[in-house]
């Protein structure tokens, strides 16, 4: 399963969310699935994202180095 550091084009506060709710999947309290993006798909369908549908708070090119 896909966790926040594999979305580095999202701000810290939406890869802690990703990585939240992987961890509720390997915890099994989520449905098993075999989608490799669930986690951010539920972040996504909870609005837990900091703009809640998509990330507004972004990194710069430059932080991203």
């Amino acid at each position: 399963m896909l966790t926040g550091k594999d979305y580095p084009h999202l701000c810290e506060q939406c890869q802690r969310a990703i990585d939240d709710m992987a961890m509720l999947y390997g915890e099994d309290l989520m449905e098993d699935t075999d989608n490799e993006e669930a986690a951010c798909d539920a972040v996504y369908d909870h609005g837990m994202f900091c703009g809640r549908t998509h990330c507004i708070n972004r990194p710069t090119a430059e932080v991203r180095k």
